[in-house]
């Protein structure tokens, strides 16, 4: 199934994020992508910065075959 980034945001908004944050503490989790093109999408990477900050890392961070994220 593929989704555009306005359905991945709204499914982070009502769904991932409460429930990390309802089970964990700020700065104790990783959202990690694969940088599909709804999670690579300009809208969702601002959307995440707005929402986790500091914690938030963006997709060019980390390249998804780096061993490190393995």
């Amino acid at each position: 199934m593929k989704i555009n980034a306005a359905a991945y945001i709204s499914m982070l908004k009502d769904h991932v994020l409460p429930w990390l944050r309802a089970n964990f503490a700020p700065g104790s989790f990783v959202l990690q992508q694969d940088n599909a093109p709804a999670h690579g999408a300009r809208a969702t990477q601002e959307f995440l910065l707005q929402e986790l900050g500091k914690d938030f890392w963006p997709s060019t961070m980390w390249p998804p075959s780096s061993p490190d994220c393995n």
